[in-house]
């Protein structure tokens, strides 16, 4: 069985210190947006100061860091999902070839128009499950979590996607797709 370890205000400064920069690398992966990840990585440690005579961590502060900051920024996702809906403007840049598959750039801008396009014309939900999994790089039971349905939801609502976007858009487009939308992760 671990041992018990409790923290003290003393510690704090030297945790957040030794952990902020990191912490914000995690919470940054989540919310996409480094102010928006420093300051919830700042609220966790203000309500550590103000909490932590009742914490006592059976891990490594570290670990307990990283999970409280992955529940934060899942929690404040779910506040904002009424917020997110991705419209024309928040789709993501796609014209970017990073492996050099479409050299001409008409053939290039038309890709991008017949992808932008395509991903338009899925429904809403949909659309934003399909970003979440494929631009956020978000796993399935984040999405879920975060949109209040099962996982397997999410699975289908991807798969359905797929489909959609195959049917709508030529095999060298659907290619260019996965291959820019994986990049990232």
């Amino acid at each position: 069985m671990s041992e018990i370890q409790i923290i003290t205000k003393d510690q704090i400064e030297d945790l957040f210190h030794a952990n902020y920069k990191n912490l914000c690398m995690v919470a940054v992966r989540y919310v996409d947006d480094l102010d928006l990840a420093k300051d919830l990585v700042q609220e966790f440690f203000v309500y550590l100061l103000n909490k932590q005579e009742q914490i006592q961590l059976r891990t490594s502060f570290e670990a307990y860091a990283v999970r409280s900051i992955k529940f934060t920024c899942i929690t404040y996702l779910k506040r904002q999902k009424g917020k997110i809906i991705y419209q024309s403007d928040n789709l993501p840049e796609t014209a970017f070839d990073p492996f050099g598959l479409i050299e001409d750039e008409n053939l290039k801008t038309e890709t991008y128009t017949k992808l932008n396009t395509a991903l338009k014309n899925l429904p809403t939900e949909r659309r934003k499950i399909f970003l979440m999994s494929n631009v956020e790089g978000l796993t399935y039971a984040e999405i879920a979590e975060i949109n209040g349905i099962s996982v397997n939801t999410v699975k289908t609502q991807i798969k359905k996607a797929y489909a959609t976007l195959r049917t709508e858009l030529f095999a060298k487009t659907l290619i260019a797709l996965i291959l820019f939308l994986k990049k990232g992760n």
